[in-house]
């Protein structure tokens, strides 16, 4: 067996509760939610109890959550000016990332995050097809077109023979 893509989700908008989570928590086999940030106490909450998460796994701040080894790709639900400053910091930090579209405000913000994942050598992608797919089948299609999806079910092999 396959072990999950652990994705995290940032904002915890109408977008995220009504359709994103809920379609994650449908696709398990393939997927685990395992964090949130969101800066608005109230929504992260909302968040934290749709996703079947502990306290300990959310954080106000993104930068906590981009700090966590067990996060493998991020769902970035957040207005599109926010977009980019958190998806060059996910790239940095070696993590995956599916935009809520549109992916930018303006065109330089866009490159910046292409040129950002390109030289972290992750994937930035917009969700373009959600609303025939939903995020799950988007981020996995993403993943195997970047030969992601492999790498890590290999990583996650590794991980778990040093475990045994």
């Amino acid at each position: 067996m396959t072990e999950p893509i652990r994705v995290a989700l940032v904002g915890c908008g109408n977008i995220a509760l009504g359709f994103h989570i809920p379609a994650y928590l449908t696709a398990d086999d393939r997927f685990r939610i395992v964090g949130i940030a969101d800066p608005t106490p109230e929504r992260l909450e909302l968040g934290r109890v749709a996703a079947g998460l502990t306290p300990e796994q959310v954080h106000a701040d993104v930068a906590e959550l981009l700090a966590r080894d067990d996060v493998d790709a991020l769902d970035l639900c957040t207005p599109q000016h926010l977009h980019r400053d958190v998806a060059v910091a996910a790239a940095r930090a070696g993590k995956h990332v599916l935009c809520e579209k549109p992916i930018a405000a303006v065109p330089a913000d866009a490159e910046a995050m292409r040129a950002a994942a390109e030289k972290a050598g992750t994937v930035v992608d917009e969700a373009t097809e959600v609303v025939d797919d939903g995020p799950a089948a988007v981020l996995e299609r993403v993943l195997d077109r970047s030969g992601y999806a492999a790498a890590l079910q290999e990583q996650h092999s590794v991980e778990a023979e040093g475990r045994l």
